[in-house]
């Protein structure tokens, strides 16, 4: 999908690398998103492309639909005031990912028995 030469030059070059930066984040782990190895990185990329292939996310789309749908009742039913959306939308992203990923419905919008989750991620990560 590379259009012209430029794109080419940069992403097709074997000297082109990602910042030392993405080491810095988990420099004991090594994620799609950190690794700096292209070698490593391509055969996490060619997994996770099937994962998000147009013909999967149409597929997807009904499920995805029908979390987002869950996700805008219960802000359409909390109180006007101010509130703190981030935990409400964890459970929106937990939710589609273990959907997306793993076919599971971890049912955190609805649900607390799985909620515990949303903390191991965040401990996980650091």
């Amino acid at each position: 999908m590379l259009s012209n030469r430029k794109d080419k030059a940069i992403y097709q070059n074997e000297r082109v690398t990602k910042s030392h930066v993405y080491a810095t984040a988990q420099p004991d782990q090594h994620n799609i998103f950190t690794t700096t190895s292209k070698s490593e990185h391509r055969p996490k990329r060619r997994l996770i492309s099937q994962l998000l292939s147009d013909q999967s996310m149409r597929n997807f789309e009904p499920t995805l639909l029908a979390q987002i749908h869950v996700f805008l009742a219960q802000l359409a039913g909390s109180s006007p005031e101010p509130g703190n959306l981030t935990p409400t939308c964890r459970h929106l992203g937990l939710n589609i990912a273990g959907l997306l990923g793993f076919g599971y419905d971890l049912d955190l919008q609805k649900d607390d028995t799985h909620r515990y989750i949303t903390n191991a991620f965040t401990f996980g990560n650091y």
